[in-house]
């Protein structure tokens, strides 16, 4: 019989990004992964700018960030509650985060096969949302 799991807070024991950003997988299924970020202070190197081959979505849960996307003339400034969609393939980069407080990001991946979306576990409907 499978353990069923227990569940979770997301804001207890959120560990401290003093050396950078930490990633930790919350859960993940066929045709996607979710992440808890937890940052401070923490921003994209100057000149470097990141290009995912996967669509990813986030949201700020508590603290504040910036995001800098190509062809957007204002930056994407995020607070608790806010959240932003970025399409696969499109340079974004982190411009900014608190500095003072941590700030919890939840991010939810999409898992590409090969370049091509893994559908292997969600029909149509489910993958273009509910029409």
């Amino acid at each position: 019989m499978a353990k069923r799991p227990d569940p979770k807070n997301f804001y207890s024991k959120a560990p401290d990004p003093k050396d950078g950003e930490v990633f930790e997988l919350l859960t993940e299924g066929a045709a996607f992964k979710v992440e808890r970020i937890v940052s401070r202070g923490q921003a994209t190197e100057r000149g470097r700018w990141l290009k995912e081959p996967a669509d990813e979505w986030v949201m700020v849960l508590k603290g504040e960030g910036r995001l800098k996307v190509k062809g957007r003339a204002r930056p994407v400034v995020l607070k608790p509650g806010d959240h932003f969609f970025i399409p696969a393939g499109t340079s974004h980069r982190v411009e900014w985060t608190a500095p003072r407080a941590k700030t919890l990001w939840l991010a939810v991946t999409e898992k590409r096969k090969n370049g091509k979306r893994n559908r292997s576990s969600m029909n149509d409907k489910e993958t273009r949302g509910h029409d």
